[in-house]
């Protein structure tokens, strides 16, 4: 199917034309359909995308330099439905991402274990029980005191109260 439309430019790099819906809809092949577009004898693999009640193709620098087309430009474009199927290949010298690491690669096993090689930036301190209730922190807690230079002075956040936390 073949439609005229103008290379729009969205934010700063961003390029795509508007798909008329009769176009969308004669491909009958739903609202995102996979397709092969040509623009000035360039084809390139691509899926019709709904933006804001639009359907949008996007045009990618590597296209718009291999059509000769930037936005602004007026052009016709033809579309096709794409049914081979889309199939990445990776390399078989590729390394494993943990290859780049000086840590072990993770098991089944120890999915639940931490690895503590210095590398995280949140302190590690020991927990430490609390004077007054024995529950565990990893600060030390406020003591309360009753020392009238504490409550002369007004330290503490609860000196209103008539007992002061001094931390």
């Amino acid at each position: 199917m073949r439609f005229r439309a103008t290379v729009e430019l969205g934010g700063k790099t961003a390029t795509g034309v508007e798909v008329p819906q009769d176009v969308v809809e004669g491909l009958r092949s739903g609202k995102r359909p996979a397709v092969r577009v040509t623009i000035n004898g360039y084809t390139y693999r691509s899926s019709v995308g709904s933006m804001g009640g639009r359907f949008m193709l996007g045009i990618s620098a590597e296209v718009r330099t291999g059509a000769g087309v930037q936005a602004g430009d007026e052009v016709d474009i033809d579309v096709e439905l794409d049914t081979e199927p889309r199939e990445v290949s990776v390399p078989a010298t590729s390394p494993s991402p943990w290859a780049l690491t000086s840590r072990p690669a993770p098991s089944s096993t120890d999915s639940h274990t931490a690895i503590d090689d210095g590398s995280c930036s949140r302190s590690r301190t020991p927990r430490r029980r609390r004077p007054d209730s024995g529950a565990l922190t990893r600060r030390s807690a406020p003591y309360e005191t009753d020392a009238p230079e504490a409550l002369s002075r007004g330290i503490g956040s609860r000196a209103k109260r008539g007992k002061t936390f001094i931390g």
